[in-house]
């Protein structure tokens, strides 16, 4: 009886042995899936940063500029009106 206790006690320890070789290869392959990834998302945050550089500025220019071609645009529909009002001897 005591043989086949050292026998289940030496199959369990060389399960618990083949258990961790497992787990150690799967943290390995995940561990370098996530530094793989974490490359790709500083590499994504390093692209925004250039690409959107003064973004903040680059916005409120174009607003600028629409908002004084709309301006431009709504002064010379009035000063049309005007015109067209004197020609045709309404004011």
């Amino acid at each position: 009886m005591l043989r086949y206790g050292i026998n289940v006690l030496v199959c369990a320890d060389r399960l618990l042995t083949l258990s961790l070789r497992y787990v150690s290869l799967q943290y390995g392959r995940v561990r370098g899936e996530l530094d793989t990834l974490q490359q790709q998302v500083d590499k994504y945050h390093m692209d925004l940063k250039r690409n959107f550089k003064d973004i903040n500025k680059r916005y409120t220019d174009q607003l600028i500029k629409v908002k004084v071609i709309n301006s431009f645009r709504l002064h010379h529909a009035m000063w049309l009106e005007a015109a067209s009002g004197v020609r045709h001897g309404k004011q």
